[in-house]
């Protein structure tokens, strides 16, 4: 027990002699009326210290439990009431937090200095940056110059500063926890959408029935004040709810650390970390063998990462470039992000992206868009962050060698908190990051996030499936895996490759991809006749030969002015222009959508809105060609009525038969290829509905094969698509011929239910 401070010795030189009167007798009667108070307070200073030890290890609900089960400790102890304050903290619950301090202020003449600070990350992490700013500086104005915590706070002051401007920011996407049935109050991270199924994600995670014991970080067993090893998790979306949470395979899942890192190309391989610790392991390879072929030991990745220099968080673009976070010797200070290519049958060694993205400041958890050009990733440089780790967008610019100023994402994206491992879905519309946001479940939480617009990023480049020459043999490339008994069930590379890559700025070489699939006509059902426009109409199909610009002849350029009157009348309005060729073939149908662009401008021109401009040229089966003519028709974006003179998809106009399924009032296609200029198209000539399609507001032409009328036959094209080596297929509706974005589709829900599968909603 600790000894009395000085100024209460007077007193106890005064009471004990005084007591001496009452004899040997007296003296033991009032000695045992004060044994129960004297063991009271040694019990509640012995709680308070053990209390203090489980603080200073994180375990803040072991610590709140024995500061409150002591009044002397909640109620009188100045130290007890403060670390009360911390918990609450610490444990997400920011309201009880704050009244905790106010109370604490309000009873205590000279409270603690970080009596300020916890006020101001109370406010920081509510992203009331004004208060918290205020808070903070009061803080600086307390504690000396030489403090260990003033350079911290003076920039999280930066990163009020930061928020303040950012929190009128445009957001870019609507953000929404994963919710209970995924997240705990413990920690999940590293999210990785399956790469074959929109509706399956797999994660990491710290929680209880994790295989293995308690350890330390590192790496020693500690029952008492360890952590349990991390385990690799899947989950799916069913009814619109993110659940049905599963361990992976416990050949995968061991007593050490398992982190999911990534797939290769085909998904026929997974790549995950492995150690006693986070910091020191392997990154494994695991084929998904049966479990009778399988090896008792692991199958490292032969990549030139070494946990042990502090490589950590890579990200595998295409099976030929690796990015990773590392803190090695060299580097601009924290943890730096850094490439290397696999070229000729072996990987580069590791270059630094230089001081365009690093700075002195941790970089960390990288992720490239499809575009092999626009990179993601988290910094908690505070000249830009607004608290902790904020996810950043940098694009390179090949002309200059140089990546552009870093771009902060803004809220709600980020947060106060540390957001990483940001990933993009291949719908380009979603994306999955974790975040130890204050509002959520625990340490970190999984997070989603729908962008309000599709990432013209994750649209593959130009030269994604341009097909092999002819008359020249692709040499076969070497498997990633370099030890010579690996056999996997599935290459892990195989020629031609799964997906297309690009050629990017040290980030690798062009290759060929995968023949293509013919979608049969036969199979697609027939929707019901729609009665036909009459060919008087203003809007009646235009015939025109093969290079005749649709603004050269006075009546077409008449029919266009009409319909800028139109759309000036009523500015929810999409004109759709439509091509239909005399022959389907690659070149014919682009050539077409080139010339619907002469339109397109031509409307630009006269006041309409670009982003109201859809042009499509789509190859008709032969029976049903009368012709190479265009079609106008109208789509209004907010589901207001159409005026009963204009004509709309699903109304048929006389160049195109009731029975043509790609205007019919629902209908969905599979997009396989986007390019900014004209590539060989992924099809074969003669295949019915394929279509090159662009908005005016967009530089990409996306190509899409087939069509269905129900997102279940469309899941089946596509995974056809995808088997044939078409990795980034992806499903896409059509209502009365104009393309849906997620935001779009929710709203014509209530019209066609169907729409509820391809938005997982069931």
């Amino acid at each position: 027990m600790k000894s009395l401070p000085c100024k209460y010795a007077p007193l106890q030189t005064t009471i004990l002699p005084s007591l001496t009167q009452f004899g040997v007798l007296g003296l033991l009667i009032i000695a045992l009326s004060f044994l129960p108070s004297l063991s009271q307070a040694q019990s509640a200073n012995e709680k308070k210290e053990e209390a203090k030890l489980f603080f200073a290890n994180k375990r803040y609900e072991t610590t709140l439990s024995l500061l409150q089960s002591t009044r002397a400790l909640y109620r009188d102890d100045k130290e007890s009431k403060f670390l009360i304050a911390l918990c609450y903290y610490q444990l997400n619950q920011l309201d009880k937090a704050l009244a905790q301090l106010n109370r604490f202020s309000e009873e205590e003449r000279s409270p603690y200095p970080e009596l300020w600070l916890y006020y101001g990350r109370i406010y920081h992490a509510r992203h009331q940056f004004d208060q918290a700013s205020t808070y903070y500086k009061r803080y600086l104005r307390t504690i000396r110059p030489g403090h260990n915590n003033r350079q911290m706070v003076i920039e999280d002051i930066r990163r009020c500063a930061n928020g303040i401007s950012l929190q009128f920011q445009e957001a870019l996407a609507i953000v929404e926890n994963l919710g209970k049935s995924v997240n705990t109050a413990n920690d999940e991270f590293a999210p990785i959408l399956s790469p074959n199924y929109n509706n399956q994600l797999y994660f990491s995670s710290i929680r209880p029935g994790n295989i293995g014991v308690p350890r330390r970080d590192n790496g020693v067993a500690d029952e008492r004040f360890g952590n349990l090893p991390s385990d690799m998790y899947n989950c799916r979306i069913s009814r619109g709810i993110w659940g049905e949470v599963q361990p992976m395979h416990y050949l995968l899942n061991g007593p050490n650390h398992e982190v999911l890192l990534g797939f290769n190309g085909d998904g026929s391989a997974l790549y995950y970390y492995k150690g006693r610790n986070l910091q020191n392991g392997q990154i494994i390879v695991d084929t998904f063998k049966r479990v009778e072929e399988r090896l008792v030991s692991s199958t490292p990745l032969a990549v030139p990462m070494d946990t042990y220099r502090g490589d950590n968080n890579p990200f595998f673009y295409n099976d030929t470039l690796l990015l990773f976070s590392s803190n090695r010797p060299g580097g601009y200070g924290g943890s730096d992000l850094y490439k290397c290519s696999y070229r000729r049958g072996r990987w580069t060694q590791p270059v630094n992206l230089g001081p365009d993205i690093n700075t002195p400041y941790d970089e960390t958890t990288p992720f490239l868009a499809r575009d092999g050009r626009t990179l993601y990733y988290s910094s908690n440089d505070s000249k830009r962050s607004i608290g902790g780790l904020d996810i950043f967008k940098s694009f390179y610019v090949e002309e200059t060698q140089r990546w552009t100023l870093p771009k902060n994402l803004g809220m709600p994206i980020n947060s106060a908190a540390d957001d990483d491992h940001f990933k993009i879905s291949g719908d380009g519309f979603t994306a999955f990051f974790a975040s130890a946001r204050k509002d959520g479940e625990g340490l970190r939480d999984i997070y989603i996030s729908y962008f309000q617009e599709f990432l013209e990023e994750m649209e593959w480049p130009a030269n994604a499936f341009l097909p092999p020459p002819p008359s020249s043999q692709v040499p076969e490339r070497k498997p990633l895996i370099e030890d010579p008994s690996f056999q996997p069930t599935t290459p892990i590379v195989t020629q031609p490759d799964p997906q297309p890559k690009v050629e990017d700025p040290g980030f690798g070489e062009d290759f060929p991809v995968n023949e293509v699939i013919k979608q049969p006509s036969s199979s697609t059902p027939t929707p019901s006749p729609i009665p036909p426009v009459s060919s008087t109409s203003a809007y009646a199909p235009m015939y025109f030969t093969q290079g005749e610009e649709l603004t050269r002849h006075t009546t077409k350029r008449e029919v266009l002015d009409l319909v800028a009157q139109q759309m000036g009348r009523q500015p929810s309005l999409v004109v759709i222009l439509t091509a239909y060729p005399e022959e389907v073939t690659p070149s014919e149908l682009f050539n077409l959508t080139k010339e619907l662009e002469i339109a397109g401008n031509y409307l630009s021109s006269q006041g309409v809105n670009s982003q109201n401009i859809y042009i499509r040229a789509i190859g008709m089966p032969k029976a049903e060609r009368k012709g190479q003519c265009v079609e106008i028709s109208f789509f209004d974006q907010l589901g207001q009525v159409i005026p009963d003179d204009l004509p709309v998809v699903g109304k048929r106009l006389e160049a195109v038969e009731p029975n043509f399924l790609t205007n019919s009032g629902l209908h969905y296609k599979v997009q396989v290829a986007a390019a900014k200029n004209s590539i060989t198209p992924p099809f074969e000539q003669g295949l019915d509905y394929v279509m090159i399609e662009r908005q005016m507001d967009f530089p990409y032409y996306r190509y899409t094969l087939g069509a269905a009328t129900s997102y279940s036959e469309a899941s089946s094209l596509r995974r056809q698509l995808v088997r044939k080596g078409f990795n980034s297929a992806y499903v896409v509706p059509f209502v009365n011929g104009y393309r849906l974005d997620k935001k779009l589709a929710r709203k014509k829900m209530a019209v066609y239910q169907d729409l509820r599968n391809y938005l997982q909603l069931r």
